[in-house]
């Protein structure tokens, strides 16, 4: 993604899925504050724009292409810094949101510390599964149904590997589902859509701030 975005897809011969433990020889310094293997799991420290930014600026000094770098995260900073201030009025604990990743049979929703965390405070909601560390903790729909979340984040994947990966199979699930259908944000249809890659830490995190800024408005959960 930030190859795409410093302009290097010339440069580009494949991209790849991280599910092992990274080599100790080229592990970074900084190990992204997780204490897992598999990258996936539970962060020690919540993700911040400066990580993504850093990340930025370290491909684009590999390739040359440092004035683009800093433009991209200067840009960055700009945007989020946009939705936290057209959100800063508003208590977070007005509005909460549940971020449904994948999964109808136990879902994969965002915990506290990753993108999620980012998106979150940017747009002053309150994440119902911030008590959790996990980047992707399983849940249960009863646990679902008892946080009751004012608004469905759902994650629009475009794989088919797991069941309710496409935003049509959730809603579907969702509406009925004799446990889901009963959630407030699926009785009043509160949805805001993101890519999954919205959901990740990336150069998208902040077009997923934007999104679920844009969504609650869309929604006349605020003005």
């Amino acid at each position: 993604m930030v190859h795409l975005a410093l302009g290097l897809q010339d440069r580009m011969v494949g991209t790849a899925t991280w599910t092992d433990r990274i080599r100790p020889n080229l592990a970074p310094s900084h190990g992204e504050n997780r204490d897992d293997e598999s990258g996936d799991g539970p962060r020690t420290k919540p993700l911040r724009l400066s990580t993504i930014q850093t990340e930025v600026r370290q491909l684009a000094q590999i390739f040359d292409v440092r004035a683009k770098g800093e433009a991209l995260a200067a840009d960055l900073q700009r945007r989020l810094e946009q939705v936290r201030a057209d959100n800063a009025a508003r208590d977070p604990k007005e509005i909460s949101i549940a971020s449904w990743f994948a999964n109808t049979e136990s879902p994969y929703v965002a915990g506290c510390c990753g993108s999620s965390g980012i998106i979150s405070r940017a747009a002053g909601v309150r994440n119902v599964f911030a008590d959790t560390q996990d980047e992707f903790p399983q849940v249960s729909w009863e646990t679902m149904l008892d946080r009751d979340p004012t608004v469905l984040v759902l994650g629009d994947l475009q794989r088919k590997s797991q069941t309710g990966d496409k935003l049509a199979d959730k809603i579907r699930f969702l509406e009925t589902d004799p446990v889901t259908k009963r959630l407030t944000a699926v009785r009043k249809k509160r949805y805001v859509i993101l890519n999954g890659a919205d959901m990740n830490p990336s150069i998208r995190t902040v077009d997923g701030a934007e999104k679920v800024s844009a969504g609650i408005r869309r929604l006349g959960l605020v003005r």
